[in-house]
This record gives structure tokens, C-alpha cells and sequence, in this order.
């Protein structure tokens, strides 16, 4: 951060004076003998609101201990028996998601786990250009040509209460996961969203992912509960934590709480390379090395993100929920590709940008300056 100094003092670029917080001498003693730690690292984590008894938590989360119970989510328990009641009634569930990395990862995640339950559903992923963001009628239309009689809309739907309405006008349900700030009349659906004003539970920090995650901790609570998997194997929901990391990480919500956690530990997964889509794509970038959260966050998120912007919108979750080995090859080469047509358009956007401000604003005194083109 540019810092500029004023009667010596120390001022940030806002113009407000940093002050150190004072070290706790005890707290940084107590903490180098338990970790062994140096004193800078005991000194730095001092600074942090944490009971010296959650120390070991911070430093050593689990998920066990650090997840939250999912119907603490306003409308998750009525979310889960609906989905439920919809798989014993075998209906045909339709899953649409946004063309990013969260709305990717989190639709692949339920797109995954439903394989265990012989749920085939069907599937819509908008197109930036031609659907807009959101649930959009030719998804709808999609859903209804297939005969799905449930639709649930991953890290999009809280503000779409007419296309709401529209699917329930062709007899199709709406179940939403999502995590965006809700602007207008809620829809007439099951909407599981933390920022709704009446959710209690304290997590609008998690991405769709994350939501998404929950909802099949939930369900699967559910399943139990009714004997559905019977003398089958239950699945264990820790291998989607790698889908978890990587759309939480790329839809850059601050690492706290539950994030941290589940970012954590989805990375620890991903080196395991269970998942052969990611440990692939990430060797094609060169990727060689343990997979970090820089890795995500500047290579492997943006190369499936850029499906959304430049390519085919469903390329990214095709990525995630492969089966077919074969084609493994073809669908990283063309997000690899897009991804460098996305860097290229950005970089000439940004030289076309910063002549139009050489040419007719470089002489003027201006704070600010905001550059568009259509």
C-alpha cells in the first residue's frame, strides 16, 4: 500500500494513521512453547481474536469439528425432503448452474454425488452472450422438452422471480442455491441463500460451493435416515472438497471461518489427484508442483472460467464431471485455448483503454477516470 507521511506520522492512502496493536508478551510466550514456534509467527498470531484454547483448531482445523450443522441455513431441511421426495418419486431433476468457476464447481459437485444415487439428471448451463446470467427460458424450455419436473439453479436464481414463475407455469419446481445479495421480490421457489435477512446462520461468507457442499452433507443425512443407500457403500463427501477449494478460491470470497476449512482441506485433496480432470489440466499448464491456492486462484480457476466468457459456457463443467477419458484431451485443449483468446481480448482492451486516456485525459486533473466501450 502507498503510504505517505504527514507531521511523522504514518498515513495510509485513505488518510487514516496505522497503529500497531500491542503485543501480548504472555499469549506470544505461551504460544512459542506449545508450537514451536519463532516469535514472529507467535507474534502474528497473537494479533488474531482467537481463545488461547482454539489456537490448536486454527492451526490444525478438521471438518469434523469446524462444520456447522446445514439446516442451520434458513429453508436447507425443506430443500433436501423436497429433493428427496422427488428422487424416491423418481422425477426428472434438472441442474442449471452459472458459467463460472463457482456455478461450475458447485453443479459438478451435486452433478457428481447424484451418481451415486442413479440419479441422471438433466443438464443447462446459460450462455453469457445468449441466456444472460441467471435462470433463462431457453433453459426452462430445455427442462421442459426433457421432462423435468424439478430444477435447481446453483449460484444464480435469488433475484429470477419471473423465470421463476415461468417454470412453475410449465410445472417445473425450483429449488435455489446461491449466494448473491437478494435485490428484488424473492421467487416462489426453495431458495437457500445466507444472505437472505431472515438466515440466521452466519455464513454469508461461503460461495455456492460451499452451499452446495451443505446441501449434500444434508441430503445425504436424509438418504441415511431413509435407509436408501441399504447394503451399499455410502459415499464419503470429503472427495468433493477439491471442487469446494476450487470454486471457493476462484469466486474470491475472504478464506475465514468454514472457507478456510473446507479450502484447506479441498487443496490437500486435489494433490491426491483422485480427481484426474484438475491433476490433468493442471499438469497441460505445467502445474508440476504440490497445487496451491495461488495455483487456483491464477491458473487453474481462470483457465475454467474463461469457458464462460469466451468459449462454450458448459466446457467447465464438462471438465469436472468427465467420465469419458477420451475426451479429456479435446475439452482441456479448448480451455486452455479459450484462455489464452481471454488474455489476449484483455490485454487489447486495456491498451485501447489507456490510449483513449493518453489521448483525452492525460492533461486534466482527474481522481478518477472510467473508460467503457461498447
Amino acid at each position: 500500500m502507498k503510504e505517505f507521511y504527514f507531521f511523522n506520522k504514518k498515513i495510509s492512502t485513505l488518510g487514516k494513521t496505522w497503529k500497531s496493536i500491542k503485543d501480548d508478551d504472555y499469549r506470544i510466550s505461551q504460544l512459542q512453547k506449545k508450537y514451536s514456534i519463532s516469535r514472529l509467527f507467535a507474534t502474528i498470531l497473537s494479533k488474531k481474536k482467537i481463545e488461547l484454547t482454539e489456537y490448536n483448531n486454527y492451526l490444525f482445523p478438521t471438518i469434523k469439528k469446524n462444520l456447522p450443522d446445514p439446516y442451520t441455513l434458513l429453508n436447507m431441511r425443506e430443500a433436501v425432503l423436497f429433493l428427496y421426495e422427488n428422487i424416491k418419486a423418481k422425477n426428472k431433476i434438472g441442474l442449471l448452474g452459472d458459467y463460472d468457476v463457482d456455478g461450475a464447481s458447485s453443479t459438478a459437485l451435486i452433478y457428481n454425488y447424484f451418481k451415486y444415487l442413479n440419479v441422471k439428471p438433466e443438464i443447462y448451463i446459460p450462455d453469457r452472450i445468449r441466456d444472460g446470467y441467471g435462470i433463462c427460458k431457453k433453459g426452462i424450455d430445455y427442462f421442459k422438452k426433457k421432462n423435468v419436473t424439478l430444477l435447481i439453479a446453483f449460484d444464480c436464481g435469488s433475484n429470477d422471480y419471473e423465470l421463476i414463475q415461468y417454470a412453475k407455469k410449465n410445472k417445473i419446481n425450483a429449488i435455489v442455491l446461491d449466494h448473491h445479495e437478494i435485490k428484488s421480490k424473492e421467487p416462489d421457489a426453495i431458495v437457500v441463500n445466507p444472505k437472505n435477512i431472515l438466515d440466521k446462520s452466519g455464513l454469508k461468507f461461503l460461495a455456492t460451493v460451499g452451499i452446495s457442499f451443505l446441501f449434500a452433507v444434508a441430503l445425504q443425512r436424509v438418504l441415511k435416515e431413509n435407509k436408501y443407500f441399504k447394503n451399499e457403500n455410502v459415499p464419503d463427501l470429503k472427495q468433493f472438497l477439491d471442487l469446494v477449494a476450487l470454486g471457493t478460491i476462484s469466486d474470491l470470497v475472504p478464506l475465514i471461518g468454514l472457507n478456510r476449512v473446507l479450502v484447506k482441506k479441498g487443496i490437500k485433496q486435489i494433490n491426491t489427484k483422485s480427481n484426474y480432470s484438475i491433476a490433468y489440466l493442471a499438469n497441460e499448464i505445467n502445474l508440476k508442483d504440490k497445487i496451491t491456492s495461488t495455483d487456483i486462484a491464477f491458473y487453474l480457476g481462470p483457465c475454467i472460467n474463461a469457458s464462460g466468457r469466451v468459449g462454450c459456457s458448459k466446457s467447465g463443467f464438462d471438465l469436472l464431471t468427465i467420465e469419458n477419458k477420451n475426451r479429456l484431451k479435446d475439452t482441456t485443449d479448448q480451455l486452455i485455448i479459450n484462455n489464452l483468446e481471454r488474455k489476449t481480448l484483455e490485454s487489447l482492451a486495456l491498451k485501447d483503454a489507456e490510449e483513449i486516456i493518453r489521448i483525452k485525459y492525460n492533461k486534466n486533473n482527474n481522481k478518477f477516470i472510467l473508460v467503457f466501450s461498447n
